[in-house]
């Protein structure tokens, strides 16, 4: 998978937040779909996308961004306000990666799983190495 090393980062920066302790946090896998009502909240991390260009002729070097997808599932049982608490924890352990972007959906009730969601796409700026003139 893409950017695993970037979404197991923000596994480990989210899992590192006091605030975040009681919920589960785990790397999503856009492929299997399985509904469940949780017991606490959930919080996946997965790649959301990435591009990059040419920085200029003749270089090594690619300028572009990736994204980073959280999806919080907040079970009904839970106090509301838990959800944008989750979302403002999940914006401040990430800032240490310097965002360019945040963006977060609307919260939304989904009763196939009995829970409030909400999505957070972080988009940084990176350039990478691929090789040939450095």
């Amino acid at each position: 998978m893409y950017l695993s090393d970037t979404v197991n980062a923000c596994i480990a920066k989210l899992k590192s937040r006091s605030q975040l302790r009681n919920n589960y946090i785990i790397a999503a896998f856009p492929f299997s779909y399985s509904p469940t009502v949780p017991d606490k909240p959930i919080i996946t991390v997965s790649p959301a996308g990435m591009n990059a260009k040419k920085s200029a002729i003749g270089e090594s070097r690619l300028c572009g961004s990736f994204s980073i997808r959280f999806d919080v599932f907040i079970p009904y049982s839970a106090e509301s306000p838990c959800t944008s608490n989750i979302i403002e924890q999940i914006i401040i352990a990430t800032a240490d990666f310097y965002p360019d972007e945040i963006e977060v959906s609307e919260i939304v009730p989904k009763d196939s799983v009995g829970c409030y969601t909400a999505s957070i796409i972080i988009k940084y700026n990176a350039m990478v190495y691929y090789g040939g003139n450095e």
